[in-house]
Order: C-alpha cells, then sequence, then structure tokens
C-alpha cells in the first residue's frame, strides 16, 4: 500500500540498500508519526515548530508533505553479529569525516561501527554524534529536506555504502548535490556584525528579515534555541537578548562562540571578530 508521506525516490533507495544485503537487511521504517526527519516538514511545523529537523534553512525547502528519514535495519545485528552492519557505518565514518561531496545532501546519520557504542555524524555541521541503542542494529539517514525528492542525492549516498572512491563515481557520470544559496548574496568575512550579515543570519533561520538586531530580536531566540539544542552550556534563556557587537560580554555571546570554535571571551570584538567571520563563512554554505 503506497503511503502518500513517502517520496517514490526514498522507496527506491530502500530498494536499493536491500539489493546491497538481500539476505540481512530490511526496510526498518520511513514515515512515522513523531518529531523529527520520519515525519513531515508540515507535521513538524504543527506540532514541534522547534524541532531541529525543520530549524535550518534548506530544510525549509523540498516538500513539506514527504519524510525525510530512513531506517536500514540488519537482521544479523539483530542477533548480535555486526559484521555487516560495521561495513557500512564504517565506509560512511570514512567518508564523513573526509568531507566527501556525496554526502553533501544528507544531515545525519547513526549506526555503529563495531557493534559496541552508537555512533553518527551531524554532515551538516561537520562533526560525530550519537543516538540510542536501537541504532547498534540498524542504520538510520536523515535527508536534508530540500532534497527529498532527489534521486541524485540517493544515488550519491549509494556509492558511498558500496565503498566505491569518489573519483570513480565522478568517472562514471555520478552527480553531485549543489547547495543553494540564500538570496541576499555572498558575505564578505570581514569580522563586522553589519546588517548584511543579519539579513544573512536572519534568511538562513527563518526570521524576518530586517537587517537589524531589536533589544528583543526574533533572531537571536531562534539562535539560543538553536544553542541550546546543540548542548549550551549552561542552557541560555530564549530572551531574544544579548547578541551584540559593543564590546559588552554576554552569556549567549559566549555560548555562540563555542558553537563556532572561536576564542571564548563572551564579547564580540568591535570592527572585526573572529566570531563573526567564522559566522560569516558558515552563512556564506548556506548554515548556521
Amino acid at each position: 500500500m503506497t503511503n502518500v508521506y513517502v517520496d517514490d525516490t526514498m522507496n527506491w533507495l530502500a530498494d536499493q540498500l536491500h539489493v546491497l544485503e538481500p539476505k540481512d537487511s530490511a526496510n526498518g521504517g520511513i514515515y512515522a508519526n513523531k518529531p523529527g526527519y520520519h515525519n513531515t516538514r508540515a507535521a513538524n511545523q504543527r506540532h514541534w515548530p522547534d524541532n531541529y529537523s525543520i530549524r535550518d534553512a534548506l530544510d525549509q525547502l523540498g516538500s513539506a508533505g514527504r519524510a525525510a528519514g530512513l531506517d536500514w535495519t540488519f537482521r544479523s545485528a539483530q542477533r548480535g553479529d555486526h559484521t555487516a552492519i560495521s561495513r557500512y557505518c564504517g565506509r560512511l565514518w570514512t567518508a564523513s569525516n573526509a568531507g566527501d561531496a556525496r554526502l553533501v545532501g544528507w544531515r545525519e546519520w547513526f549506526g555503529t561501527c563495531g557493534g559496541q557504542v552508537v555512533q553518527g555524524y551531524d554532515l551538516r555541521y561537520r562533526r560525530p554524534t550519537s543516538s540510542d541503542k536501537s541504532h547498534l542494529w540498524h542504520i538510520h539517514f536523515s535527508e536534508t529536506r530540500a532534497y527529498v525528492s532527489s534521486r541524485v542525492n540517493k544515488e550519491a549516498l549509494l556509492s558511498v555504502l558500496r565503498g566505491e572512491p569518489l573519483a570513480d563515481y565522478l568517472a562514471r557520470g555520478g552527480h553531485l548535490i549543489s547547495h543553494p544559496r540564500p538570496d541576499p548574496g555572498r558575505l564578505a568575512t570581514d569580522g563586522v556584525l553589519g546588517p548584511a550579515t543579519i539579513r544573512y543570519w536572519q534568511h538562513v533561520m527563518s526570521t524576518p528579515e530586517d537587517g537589524a538586531i531589536s533589544p528583543v530580536s526574533t533572531l537571536v531566540k531562534a539562535v539560543q534555541r538553536h544553542l541550546n539544542a546543540h548542548g549550551a552550556t549552561p542552557p541560555l534563556v530564549v530572551d531574544g537578548k544579548g547578541i551584540r557587537q559593543n564590546g559588552r560580554i554576554y552569556q549567549t555571546v559566549r555560548a555562540l562562540q563555542h558553537y563556532l570554535g572561536t576564542p571564548e571571551d563572551g564579547w564580540l570584538t568591535p570592527g572585526d571578530s573572529p566570531a563573526v567571520r567564522a559566522l560569516q563563512r558558515r552563512l556564506n554554505a548556506g548554515v548556521f
């Protein structure tokens, strides 16, 4: 029976995964009525509007009515033999750490490379991650919602899973996904939190675009929620305050610096801030 929430290309991917391991693997599920990539963007917006799977600009694109998650289950792993699942997770891990261009259209994956711990990778933000222990027997894929109907994106993933070198994939005519750029135009990485950078940031965070940070800012609230979702310690109060390039110290700025991997002193250096430069580089890639 056809599920109206599942794109034909996602069903095709599930079939191709089964071809890779016909005696051992199964489609563990695509659509599920719960928060996250297994559900549609429309359902997340309706019931879980702060869910991370609909927060970024690239997840605001593509079909609003299609699920963007897939689980690939290994029967052998369920029996305690992690040889097969580890083979594919190992290929994903190597490609993820190398920044393989075939994975640019995917948000994340979870699985296990040895059967002892759950491993994964946030492909958009280029960092290892983890999840619950069910991923010791299945691999979860989250597809960037902009590409939920893209067969090209899924063919690129399959190439990685087969262990094919990127050069060979391209040589045989394989295609790669290119992210759409936000509308405002490419930013200069000058370290200045000016109107162009703010408007670009607002665009990526899907907040009103006026190029200004108001005293209680919708943009800053979105940033604070994002930083909290990525482990800000201590958690930030979501009050829309605390991002200014005025030489004063703010807790939100310190959390932002930690997130961006720049020195954490809690203030944005007036004129040319390393944190703002890092932010501008990320915004030019279409992500925060």
